[in-house]
């Protein structure tokens, strides 16, 4: 038997708690961002915290780069905190 692939992502962390604010960010960072690479944002059971990974395929580097780029272009981005690119497959 052979271990589990492991699944690359990172977490991204958002101090914001509006509530509808969070929701516009998100929906704003599908559309102009994820989507466009082939990623998912994956709700975690920790309220405001998601995992953004590749869909059917492992995050690089350059996608969490690209995150954290675009996340500093928002005004809301100083609240959002985006973790090392990891093995993130037990958290998914």
């Amino acid at each position: 038997m052979s271990a589990a692939c492991p699944l690359f992502g990172f977490v991204v962390q958002l101090r914001i708690d509006d509530v509808s604010a969070v929701a516009r960010l998100l929906a704003a960072m599908r559309a102009d961002l994820l989507d466009g690479r082939g990623l998912s944002l994956i709700d975690t059971e920790t309220p405001r915290t998601y995992i953004i990974t590749g869909d059917g395929f492992q995050a690089t580097d350059a996608d969490r780069e690209a995150v954290v780029s675009w996340l500093a272009a928002q005004p809301l981005g100083r609240h959002c905190t985006v973790g090392a690119l990891d093995d993130v497959g037990h958290a998914a």
